[in-house]
């Protein structure tokens, strides 16, 4: 995969967002140890943004499968114990 690369130069105090393309304060980002320059790649607010459509996602899922699993509980026949 290709590196991603800012459009515009970055100022002193200033880094880019690949979330929201943006330029913003480096207040607006998160500490990030494992980044050269120690902030995250996408600001605080996209990195919400993004937090917030996965557990939307996952309770979508999982109550895709609670469905699923009733209905083939209610299709399986009893155990004739």
């Amino acid at each position: 995969m290709p590196r991603k690369t800012v459009p515009v130069p970055v100022p002193p105090g200033s880094r880019w967002c690949f979330g929201c393309a943006r330029l913003l304060p480096l207040g607006a980002f998160a500490v990030e140890r494992r980044d050269p320059e120690g902030r995250t790649k996408r600001c605080r607010r996209c990195l919400h943004r993004a937090r917030h459509e996965r557990r939307e996602r996952q309770a979508i899922l999982e109550e895709a499968v609670a469905r699923i699993e009733a209905a083939y509980r209610r299709q399986r026949p009893a155990d004739p114990d």
